[in-house]
């Protein structure tokens, strides 16, 4: 199950495919729909081949269009450190003036950090999802059976001066993390590995 990906506005944008269809990983700058679509086709995929999608945190880069999506019926994943930061990310595209569509909190799909393989298994996904507080602290990452990890804006270990951050590469190195694949730039080895 490789990912696989498209890119737009400096963001790339990860997909996996399952038994049941595609799981997204991030989603797209606020009113880039088509900008997305386009993505998808571009690979060979319409938006009725997602299964559900997930954001590895709350800024505009990563889930301007996750309303939007939520809206045709795409299942929402979100995770215990996530819900917190919806209020301040809808906020902040409120006061900037930008258009979304409103997340719709009671139609979120919660899945706790100890159910994530459980849940993506239902979708034909072997994998995890793994809290990586690094760039911000609603941050995760997915981490797929085969070693590939999707970081969204976690730097590299050799970039990161506190040991808070190096434990969270640990911990991906440890849980089988071997190549990641950022939102912003080339994928790159996981360096702290046991």
């Amino acid at each position: 199950m490789p990912l696989r990906s498209f890119s737009y506005k400096s963001t790339h944008y990860y997909l996996v495919e399952g038994e049941k269809g595609l799981l997204a990983f991030d989603v797209g700058w606020p009113g880039t729909i088509r900008s997305y679509i386009d993505g998808l086709k571009s690979l060979g995929f319409t938006l009725s081949d997602l299964s559900c999608f997930m954001v590895s945190h709350f800024h505009i880069d990563h889930a301007g269009i996750a309303g939007e999506l939520q809206s045709r019926g795409i299942p929402f994943l979100v995770f215990p450190s996530q819900e917190e930061a919806i209020a301040g990310f809808e906020s902040f595209m409120a006061r900037k003036g930008m258009a979304f569509t409103p997340i719709d909190l009671e139609a979120l799909e919660r899945v706790p950090f100890e159910e994530s393989r459980r849940i993506l298994a239902t979708w034909g996904i072997g994998g995890e999802v793994l809290p990586t507080p690094v760039h911000s602290a609603d941050s995760v990452s997915l981490l797929l059976d085969g070693g590939e990890v999707a970081v969204g804006d976690m730097p590299p270990a050799h970039q990161l001066a506190e040991e808070e951050g190096r434990a969270v590469w640990r911990l991906v190195g440890e849980r089988g993390g071997r190549r990641a694949f950022p939102a912003h730039g080339r994928p790159f080895p996981v360096e702290e590995r046991p």
